[in-house]
């Protein structure tokens, strides 16, 4: 068998494709337009999915520290 070696003194490793169920990041916009018409680009009122200043308020209510307890920096 055959080692190619690299500059860094290990062996050099082959490119895998990704496993089942990952999604790699789409640098130069090649999925742009198939996304578009399965319509996963499409823009969405985030008040109509919860994301509005009064939710975000009482989330946060909810997740105040408990007294007594110290929260990290």
């Amino acid at each position: 068998s055959h080692k190619v070696m690299n500059a860094f003194g290990g062996g050099a490793s082959q490119a895998k494709p990704p496993e089942k169920g990952s999604f790699p990041l789409d640098h130069y916009g090649e999925c742009k337009d198939q996304m578009k018409v399965r319509g996963l680009m499409q823009q969405e009122n985030l008040d109509l999915l919860g994301f509005n200043p009064e939710s975000y308020a009482k989330a946060r209510a909810k997740a105040a520290p408990v007294e007594g307890l110290k929260e990290s920096t």
